[in-house]
């Protein structure tokens, strides 16, 4: 995640999810699927999102702390990748999803487990296959498309097109050839 793409200082929502590398693989569980890590601001209801290289304690608490101000509260599900959040300086509090906790009182994951629906319904609805190198990409443009999504379409068009105008971008530039 970009640096300083959401600093909120009201509660933040944490949370990861799974996205199919190149077969098909459903079910629950990591094996063969790329971890994606987003947050979700709850007073803006902005989300940002980013494929990670794992879900170890170094990456999850590393992103938390490029994205939120010391002194926030933050939300997370119960994966202990999350545990040094309070050693860290954060107001940090989870629900536990393996005992059927999805909500106790403000404390919740819901709205970022909305994002990572939407995002997943995506990509078996509309793309059926992302290749590992441009999964940042897909991810960039369905929090794009997540965060402006109170606007109307034709606001949203022409802020792309002249957000486009005079900017290139080849083929081999993209794919790196």
């Amino acid at each position: 995640m970009r640096p300083g793409c959401i600093r909120g200082e009201t509660a933040d929502r944490r949370n990861h999810t799974f996205l199919w590398r190149r077969e098909r693989i459903g079910g629950r569980g990591p094996v063969g699927k790329t971890p994606v890590v987003g947050v979700k601001d709850r007073a803006s209801g902005k989300v940002a999102a980013e494929p990670a290289t794992d879900t170890s304690s170094a990456t999850l608490t590393g992103i938390v702390s490029d994205t939120t101000q010391p002194g926030s509260t933050v939300f997370t599900d119960g994966d202990r990748s999350y545990d040094p959040l309070k050693e860290m300086g954060y107001l940090h509090a989870k629900v536990m999803h393996s005992v059927g906790e999805y909500v106790r009182g403000p404390v919740s994951t819901n709205g970022i487990e909305n994002f990572w629906s939407g995002l997943k319904r995506t990509y078996i609805g509309t793309y059926h296959w992302w290749s590992d190198e441009h999964l940042h990409r897909y991810v960039d443009e369905h929090a794009f498309r997540y965060n402006q999504r109170s606007r109307h379409v034709t606001d949203r068009m022409r802020d792309a097109a002249q957000a486009m105008n005079g900017r290139r971008l080849p083929w081999r530039e993209l794919v790196g050839a």
